[in-house]
């Protein structure tokens, strides 16, 4: 009688793999959207370039707060918020990355904000004066949409 190695084994492992790879994506994705009990809530990046979670500095009198966005072919801006001073000039550098169809095209609702990009970098500049949370999105509102947090 010869032993002859089963199949189920490796069957079993694999699946045992298979669904503790779905459990670990659960659970960093969990964690992603609800975050750590250190911080229930989870914020977009509310900053002038949209990189660090921190309070903006006040601007210096007379400086301009820098801002890049860019329109993405997935629909999408690279920058879901971007906050600025309320009182400040705004330098907004635009462009797009491959092609995004009606994502040329940058609206800022609100601030009477608009500019078109094929590619090469647009520069548009606004200074807000009232606080508050301003839509952008393409002409046609169907690209992002993102939110521009005027804050004093």
């Amino acid at each position: 009688m010869s032993y002859e190695p089963s199949n189920n084994i490796t069957i079993g492992k694999t699946t045992l793999m298979l669904f503790a790879g779905v459990i670990l994506a659960v659970l960093i994705g969990g964690y992603l959207v609800f975050g750590s009990s250190n911080n229930p809530t989870p914020q977009p990046n509310p900053t002038i370039s949209g990189a660090s979670p921190d309070p903006i500095p006040a601007p210096v009198p007379g400086s301009v707060q820098e801002v890049y966005l860019k329109a993405l072919p997935s629909g999408d801006y690279d920058k879901s918020q971007i906050t600025v001073k309320k009182g400040f000039p705004v330098r907004l550098h635009f462009s797009t990355q491959g092609n995004v169809g009606c994502g040329r095209q940058l609206v800022i609702r609100g601030l009477n904000v608009q500019t078109v990009s094929n590619g090469a970098e647009q520069v548009v500049e606004f200074t807000p004066q009232n606080e508050g949370t301003y839509q952008y999105t393409c002409g046609m509102g169907m690209w992002g949409p993102g939110r521009l947090v005027v804050v004093s």
